[in-house]
């Protein structure tokens, strides 16, 4: 009797082993979930790399378009700088900075930036000329007296899988030179024209 059972045990055992109906139902709860998390992974990092891009272009556009201006520009100009911007990049919200800088010197030819004039979109900060030197490791070197427009934008992202990306702020910072005049010129609120 005693060997009968351990026989029998033995045989199912065997049949156990061979059977294999649910191997793929086993298999398929193992790796779903990993195959769709490395999908899901895989869709918000090309996106976001899509969306970088995205900004990035609409940055240079920005300030391509800003580089070419031969009258004076004003605020209402560069809000809707941000507005076309936002339109680029298919955003509620954005954050646009432009300031215009010269290459200057002083009584001891020491050479240094000058800020000529900045504005920020919707109440931001503007660059001061103290705080021109938290940008300065970033400006060109360009000759004595010329002038460039620096072009700074920002934006959030969030993606729609929230697997391995929270929410993601896009910047750029763009140095051109202007175009088809020696500078860009602001016209301030109350009328008066940046030197």
């Amino acid at each position: 009797m005693r060997q009968s059972l351990i026989s029998r045990f033995q045989a199912l055992h065997r049949a156990y082993r061979q059977r294999t109906e649910a191997t793929l139902t086993v298999e398929t709860v193992l790796v779903l979930p990993l195959l769709v998390t490395a999908i899901t992974m895989t869709y918000s990092y090309f996106a976001a790399f899509e969306q970088k891009a995205i900004a990035n272009k609409a940055a240079y556009t920005i300030s391509d378009y800003l580089s070419r201006q031969t009258v004076p520009i004003n605020a209402d100009f560069i809000d809707g700088l941000e507005e076309i911007y936002r339109f680029l990049n298919n955003v509620p919200d954005a954050r646009l900075r432009v300031t215009s800088v010269r290459r200057s010197q002083d009584w001891n030819k020491n050479e240094y930036y000058k800020l000529i004039w900045s504005y920020a979109s919707n109440g931001g900060t503007v660059l001061t000329q103290d705080t021109l030197a938290s940008v300065e490791d970033r400006l060109p070197t360009l000759a004595l007296g010329e002038e460039f427009v620096i072009v700074e934008v920002s934006r959030d992202w969030q993606p729609i899988f929230k697997v391995g990306l929270g929410t993601v702020t896009f910047g750029d910072f763009v140095v051109t030179k202007p175009r088809f005049a020696p500078k860009v010129v602001f016209e301030y609120s109350d009328g008066r024209l940046s030197s």
